[in-house]
């Protein structure tokens, strides 16, 4: 790891945890489980109404960080800045436009590509 300076605009999303999707993860398969479990004792009783509510607990989280990930766009700011470094060469993933347009100016050699797994975001690939 390596330390980057952060904006105090920035310290919330940039210097938190990415593991959210961890607790989100359990929650849905305890809902399935659950669920699965319930099915297997013979039809609707307290396990399943839990595995239940497990699920749209997992989902309400989900969009609730999917609302906070919007209103962050709408400030100007970009989280999941990502930076890949290898042997002759630099990738850097954003969802900011204006981020590869100027490092495309400041780069002549580098080129966009855009992955299958990054639906919102571009990637420029800067030789080094």
């Amino acid at each position: 790891m390596f330390s980057v300076p952060v904006c105090a605009a920035c310290t919330d999303h940039a210097l938190g945890s990415s593991d959210e999707w961890i607790g989100q993860l359990v929650l849905v398969a305890l809902g399935v489980v659950a669920l699965v479990f319930d099915v297997m004792l013979g039809g609707p009783g307290l396990i399943g109404s839990i595995g239940g509510l497990f699920l749209v607990s997992a989902a309400v989280w989900r969009a609730a960080d999917r609302v906070q990930l919007a209103r962050t766009r709408r400030r100007g700011h970009h989280p999941g800045l990502g930076f890949e470094i290898g042997p002759g060469y630099t990738t850097i993933t954003t969802s900011n436009v204006r981020l590869v347009d100027d490092l495309m100016a400041l780069h002549p050699n580098a080129h966009v590509c855009r992955a299958d797994d990054l639906p919102a975001a571009r990637a420029v690939r800067m030789p080094s």
